[in-house]
């Protein structure tokens, strides 16, 4: 029996943190191209600037896609109303087509993307639509009207390449909340290593459509300023450029450093991360955060990869098509492997190895 959303929000018993995914229909795999993965990577950054979300982490595989979410629909009503209406457009941008579509409800039916030059014209809510700032506002503050146009976004792209007609997904997304920054950290290194299981790149931070690239080259970008002035040779790539596997060999010549729950050194604020500027503030040291706080700077964060790709390439899942009872598959004692660093790191074991094993049952 489908639990509606309301509900599984509602006993999220406050978790605003989520853990969301969602599989193509069998035999699709219409997310293979590089072209397309970036495609839906631009749509994934544009729908986040305009809703209350904050996408703290994601990958996307040619059949299937996991986000990391973090929701913050009070923001919302902090916006002011200059504010409102730029995400309101941003989201729903003007119609580009040549003749307007009719008025409608926004999210209602498969829209076109909508994106303009970057991403290619499409159907979507003109700037002459109804405007309703209560139920506007309170559309933009709803994780599910963020999925739903993500979703339909994407399924519009597919069919409009690839000339499919009927169901583009497998059903509807699927949703789970994460508890702790242990939870956080144990998924989002699931998340993040899926490139690596897919044969997308010797490294974590290589495919262009995974968060821990737009970490490191967050940080490349910003520190560029730091080598023209050393008078180093610079490299220059876009933000959606596959990274050279040498890019982040600064972080992985640094030493794994001590943290605390905190995400920060015992007994002090400041944290070197991975050389320049790759401390413990809100800027992109930060391999990912949860409401304003540091997690785990960006070069432990690497090193953390770097240990857990050998099981990222090898880890059992439970097949798509596996009966309703059936048995979950062995799974490899992470814990135990990796222990040491994950207590470098102030996390639990336990409960960071849950969430790997949590997707050993997962149907993909």
């Amino acid at each position: 029996m489908l639990i509606p959303r309301r509900t599984q929000l509602a006993n999220a018993n406050g978790v605003r943190t989520f853990h969301v995914w969602s599989t193509l229909a069998p035999g699709g795999a219409m997310l293979a191209t590089g072209d397309m993965k970036v495609w839906v990577a631009k749509l994934l950054r544009r729908l986040a600037g305009a809703y209350a979300v904050e996408v703290l982490g994601f990958s996307i595989a040619a059949d299937q896609f996991h986000l990391v979410l973090e929701w913050q629909p009070e923001a919302a009503d902090a916006w002011s109303e200059e504010e409102f209406r730029r995400r309101w457009l941003t989201a729903h941008p003007p119609y580009k087509g040549k003749a307007q579509p009719a008025q409608r409800e926004p999210g209602a039916g498969e829209q076109g993307p909508g994106l303009g030059a970057e991403m290619g014209a499409g159907a979507g809510m003109g700037a002459d639509a109804t405007f309703l700032p209560g139920a506007s506002r309170a559309r933009l503050a709803s994780l599910s009207a963020f999925l739903q146009q993500f979703k339909q976004m994407v399924a519009y792209k597919i069919k409009r390449e690839t000339k499919q007609k009927g169901s583009v997904w497998r059903n509807r997304f699927k949703l789970y909340p994460l508890a702790g920054r242990s939870e956080i950290a144990g998924l989002q290194s699931f998340v993040d290593l899926q490139p690596v299981a897919h044969g997308d790149g010797g490294q974590p931070e290589e495919s262009p459509v995974s968060s821990v690239h737009a970490a490191v080259y967050a940080y490349w970008d910003d520190t560029r300023w730091v080598r023209q002035m050393m008078g180093v040779p610079d490299q220059f790539f876009s933000p959606w450029d596959r990274l050279p596997a040498d890019i982040a060999a600064g972080f992985r010549a640094t030493p794994l450093t001590q943290e605390d729950e905190d995400g920060r050194p015992p007994g002090g604020p400041d944290f070197p991360g991975g050389g320049l500027g790759g401390g413990p503030g809100d800027g992109p040291g930060n391999a990912f955060k949860q409401l304003g706080l540091p997690m785990i700077s960006l070069g432990n964060y690497l090193h953390l990869l770097d240990a857990l790709a050998s099981f990222a390439k090898s880890w059992p899942h439970l097949p798509a098509r596996a009966p309703g009872r059936a048995k979950a598959p062995e799974t490899p004692a992470l814990a135990e492997a990796v222990g040491d660093t994950l207590g470098m790191l102030g996390l639990d074991a336990g409960a960071f190895a849950a969430q790997w094993k949590r997707m050993a049952r997962v149907r993909l």
